[in-house]
């Protein structure tokens, strides 16, 4: 009797939690078709940084419906960072900069673990949605010090100057805010990539966790979360994953 009462317990929390991924899905591919088919169609940045890749506007237009089912791509970080002890007490107030999310999936689900929507922004070099706006993570056209929480999920893999795009993070985030980054599995030789007629991302490898601190130097506090294959295969095999405080002592009085 007792094992048949926990069972019931559980089941609805399983149910309840498969089911919001399942409206989250339907909510971004109706948006999607809105504002792609009906509204405006999609719209891309006119003119881009010179240390933005090449073939990156149109690998990423290829993969917006993709992005849209692929949500694990953003919840890898965003379940780690909502539940960081700072930011989660103040999880609706915190303004959010998510960098490529590709379609409204990712900001979405910014949404269903806490964060308000309408303190969520999404830059990209593409953008079917008014909640998108369009840019580029070279040259961001928001003021210093602007966010609280910056996301780059499997963006720095199109950057030939990453150390461009870390320090553009860095001055849009607050002393104390957060950045999250996801390298993704974006390497010049990636399986993904073996079949496709062109080269996306850049010939930048990053082999460690270590590669994707170094951008960011003396900036980097307090790491909340991290995820670094090189330390189990010497090699990297899959992403790497961090998120870290973000350290600009001089912003304290602001």
């Amino acid at each position: 009797m007792t094992e048949v009462t926990q069972r019931r317990s559980i089941f609805p929390r399983l149910s309840r939690l498969m089911l919001i991924v399942e409206i989250l899905h339907t909510v971004a591919v109706i948006r999607y078709l809105y504002f792609r088919l009906v509204r405006r169609g999609t719209k891309v940045a006119d003119q881009t940084h010179d240390s933005v890749s090449a073939n990156t506007v149109m690998h990423n237009l290829k993969g917006i419906r993709r992005s849209i089912r692929r949500v694990g791509r953003s919840s890898v970080l965003i379940r780690p960072l909502s539940i960081i002890p700072r930011l989660q007490r103040r999880l609706p107030e915190a303004k959010v900069l998510s960098i490529g999310p590709r379609s409204e999936a990712e900001l979405l689900c910014l949404a269903s673990h806490g964060f308000r929507l309408r303190n969520v922004t999404g830059v990209d070099l593409l953008s079917y949605s008014p909640r998108i706006d369009i840019g580029d993570m070279h040259a961001l056209s928001y003021a210093d010090d602007s966010f609280d929480v910056v996301i780059a999920s499997r963006v720095l893999g199109y950057s030939d100057a990453p150390e461009i795009a870390a320090a553009e993070m860095l001055r849009v985030t607050r002393h104390d805010g957060y950045i999250a980054i996801n390298t993704g599995d974006l390497q010049p030789d990636s399986a993904t990539n073996q079949d496709l007629d062109y080269k996306p991302g850049s010939d930048r490898i990053y082999s460690s966790l270590a590669d994707i601190l170094d951008l960011f130097g003396t900036h980097v506090g307090h790491v909340h979360f991290s995820n670094d294959p090189s330390v189990e295969s010497g090699k990297q095999r899959g992403p790497i994953l961090v998120i870290f405080r973000v350290n600009k002592p001089q912003m304290r009085t602001r």
